[in-house]
């Protein structure tokens, strides 16, 4: 979860900056891992088409755009764990 509260809680760039880097390489090493079981699941993870609109108090629109990639990234992820653990899906948004 440090991904996603560490870019939930920036209060300033410098802190952006840093959380930026650390979302890209988690990123880069959880599509990594994805590919080994799944490539079209990772490619689905990849590829983000429409996200739902996130609210909360963001710095700029580069800390807006990440939070609102993270979120979608991290809920289909979620999707994917709950479907190979064969355990029931969240209700979807709508």
């Amino acid at each position: 979860m440090l991904v996603r509260n560490g870019l939930g809680q920036i209060k300033e760039e410098n802190e952006l900056n840093n959380s930026i880097f650390e979302y890209k390489n988690w990123d880069e090493e959880m599509l990594k891992a994805l590919a080994l079981i799944s490539p079209g699941e990772a490619s689905w993870l990849k590829t983000l088409d429409r996200m739902p609109v996130v609210s909360g108090n963001f710095i700029n629109t580069e800390h807006k755009l990440y939070v609102q990639v993270m979120n979608e990234k991290l809920t289909r992820l979620d999707m994917i764990i709950r479907k190979h653990l064969d355990l029931p899906q969240k209700k979807q948004r709508g």
